[in-house]
């Protein structure tokens, strides 16, 4: 499965992009790399027969901004307000639930 889907990301990867290798084939220390099929170090940084780099595809995020108009976050609030009221409805249920069933047992 894993096999698999690097193979169909390397196939629609552009060239400066970073996938990483295929799992093991020939022995706990080798693997085959993705472009040349020739067998690397799973401690390597890149491939010594084509030079395709290996990533571990961790990269950082940062939200700069949230596009969103005043209006439609305004909406989007309100709509998020009404949806937590049957949320906290079922809570307090549940909360109640628990107390009635733990004071009973400690009665």
């Amino acid at each position: 499965m894993y096999a698999k889907a690097i193979a169909a990301r390397s196939a629609i990867a552009e060239p400066g992009e970073q996938v990483a290798p295929k799992p093991p084939l020939k022995g706990a220390d080798l693997w085959e790399c993705v472009d040349c099929a020739g067998l690397v170090s799973h401690k390597a940084v890149a491939c010594p027969h084509c030079g395709r780099p290996f990533g571990r595809g961790v990269h950082p995020v940062s939200v700069v901004d949230v596009g969103m108009p005043f209006v439609s976050m305004v909406v989007f609030l309100i709509k998020w307000a009404l949806a937590a009221i049957p949320a906290a409805l079922i809570i307090g249920v549940l909360y109640g639930a628990v107390l009635m069933l733990v004071g009973s047992v400690f009665r």
